[in-house]
């Protein structure tokens, strides 16, 4: 793979980008401090990245959490089962609810999962109504 090829396809999709939102040509004479607008755009990547770096961090942190079975009753009367992750059986049970708003789910119950619990609660089934 050749990625200079890549990084320049970047940078001439960036320039197109910039034509149409300035139709002008970058002047590179017009006056401006071109240090400080780097070091302002920067600045503002480090932020960005900064916040994506969070949300991956959050995401890591929730597969982290164990899974529940969530069984519940659909609008029809069917039995059915969903899983998810959450902190704990009341969490699961407020997400599911959450995500299912105005479907007219009923939950029967909610069960923690026992998939290799690292802590060794493997036994912490907990039912709600």
């Amino acid at each position: 793979m050749n990625y200079n090829h890549r990084i320049i396809e970047l940078i001439k999709s960036r320039l197109e980008h910039g034509k149409k939102e300035y139709p002008d040509d970058l002047d590179v004479n017009d006056g401006r401090d071109w240090e400080k607008e780097t070091l302002e755009e920067l600045l503002d990547a480090i932020v960005y990245i900064s916040a994506r770096l969070i949300q991956l961090k959050e995401s890591i942190d929730e597969m982290n959490e164990p899974m529940y079975k969530i069984t519940y009753q659909d609008s029809n009367g069917r039995k059915k089962t969903d899983i998810m992750r959450a902190k704990n059986s009341n969490l699961a049970k407020r997400d599911f609810n959450a995500s299912n708003k105005g479907r007219g789910f009923k939950i029967l119950n909610v069960v923690k999962e026992n998939v290799n619990e690292k802590k060794g609660n493997k036994n912490d089934n907990t039912k709600t109504n």
